[in-house]
């Protein structure tokens, strides 16, 4: 819905099925669209020929050993009545309307809904069977305000795990958090281009979860490490300061669901919960069932497929920077010419961990006291460097709301979380 017009009402649904079949260590795949018995048949047949061929061109090859035998399910469906097309439209043009009556400055505001659910039904041939059903709702307010001689804009991202009717069940909360983002998009029209040059700053937790995804996750991945020189393995290296641990959290952290829980990866393996990093030094990698017997470790639950048409792959599920023992309030005041970054705009990371990233909400912090915002900016350097330079973790985690890893041309929904984290990095400005 843009500015009160809505230009997109769709639904979508993409269904079908795949089968993977073993020889020795190696995986044959094949998927259809048309789950007809003779269809399945068929996919099944091909995804054994492939498994023959794959083998045939890379010898003969030991058997993994077989896998738990698990039956589940596990359906956070909603127990409350399922709201209509029409009453879910009409909420976003009450949000809508709310902006508009609540916020005269802004020339223009656009409203993204987006309610999914994937359902999925694994069955194997050593028995297991496990039905899921994880439903997650997003919505994303942008603002944009113009004072003549600036513009700015501004988005927030909010939802959780869960259907419709239970993630925006009251619109209280809601409105307070369009409430903060309309207060900081006024201070961006009034904000100043920040110091160039290394600065001592406070990434907010939104900040502090993607770029710890961004940096850890990839090598985290025990695929990282096929086909290479097992003295290459991370675990036991330090790789951020004492105050820095990382857990990939399958389904429930500190008692509360997750944004992308997982009860059983899409090879029929049990989710656990995994340290990846504990007190700055790495501890373990992501394995699904393939790396874990060629690599001598154990199935953690990180294979996902992004959809049938796709082969699982090694995956987070909802990563965690755990938070520390300071408040916001102290690592603000230990600051006397920094900054507060907020929020995050477009990145890239490269294979060394080099990284750019674009910050598209940030406050100076002068004399251990918030000032003026800061209009477009960006961080840069060694996100390795910036884990060893932490000092100072807050108490509280938060979670991104809406993450996603892009797996093929679908997206893969997880978890990305943290707290706020003083440490120092690269500010572009003049």
């Amino acid at each position: 819905m843009v500015n009160g017009n809505l230009l997109t009402n769709e639904t979508k649904i993409i269904s079908g099925f795949a089968a993977r079949v073993r020889r020795g260590r190696v995986w044959g795949f094949a998927a259809a669209s048309d789950p007809t018995h003779e269809s399945v048949t068929a996919t099944i047949s091909q995804a054994a020929a492939n498994a023959e061929c794959l083998g045939s061109l890379q010898g003969p090859m030991s058997s993994m050993p077989s896998s738990e035998v698990h039956t589940a399910r596990q359906y956070l469906a909603t127990k409350k009545a399922r709201k209509s097309i029409k009453e879910i439209l009409e909420f976003v043009a009450e949000v809508d309307s709310h902006c508009l009556r609540s916020y005269p400055k802004i020339s223009g505001r656009r409203l993204w809904l987006n309610c999914f659910e994937w359902e999925k039904s694994f069955i194997s041939s050593s028995g297991s069977v496990i039905d899921t059903m994880i439903p997650a709702t997003r919505l994303i307010v942008f603002l944009s305000a113009s004072n003549g001689s600036a513009n700015a804009n501004a988005h927030v991202i909010l939802g959780n795990s869960g259907h419709f009717e239970d993630v925006f069940e009251h619109l209280g909360p809601l409105y307070e958090r369009i409430d903060t983002l309309y207060e900081h998009l006024m201070r961006k029209l009034e904000g100043v281009v920040p110091d160039a040059g290394e600065k001592e700053c406070i990434l907010g937790p939104e900040l502090t979860g993607l770029l710890a995804h961004e940096t850890i996750m990839p090598p985290a991945k025990a695929s990282s490490l096929l086909g290479r020189n097992p003295l290459v393995s991370m675990v036991g290296r330090v790789v951020g300061s004492p105050v820095v641990s990382l857990v990939d959290f399958a389904h429930t952290a500190f008692g509360q669901l997750c944004p992308a829980p997982v009860f059983f990866d899409d090879e029929g393996v049990r989710a656990r919960d995994l340290t990846i990093i504990e007190n700055g030094v790495f501890r373990g990698y992501m394995h699904d069932r393939e790396s874990a017997d060629i690599l001598g470790g154990s199935p953690s639950g990180h294979a996902r497929a992004a959809s049938f048409m796709y082969e699982p792959v090694i995956c987070c599920r909802n990563a965690a920077i755990l938070p520390g023992s300071s408040t916001l309030e102290e690592m603000i005041a230990s600051v006397d010419n920094g900054y507060y970054f907020t929020q995050i705009g477009d990145g890239y990371s490269d294979m060394n961990s080099n990284f750019m990233a674009g910050i598209v909400a940030g406050y100076e912090i002068k004399n251990g006291r918030i000032g003026r915002a800061v209009r477009h900016t960006s961080i840069s350097g060694n996100l390795h460097d910036v884990w060893k330079s932490v000092t100072m973790l807050s108490d509280r985690l938060s979670w991104l709301s809406g993450g996603f890893c892009g797996l093929g041309p679908l997206l893969m929904p997880m978890g990305l979380g943290g707290p706020a984290s003083k440490c120092r990095v690269l500010v572009g400005g003049k």
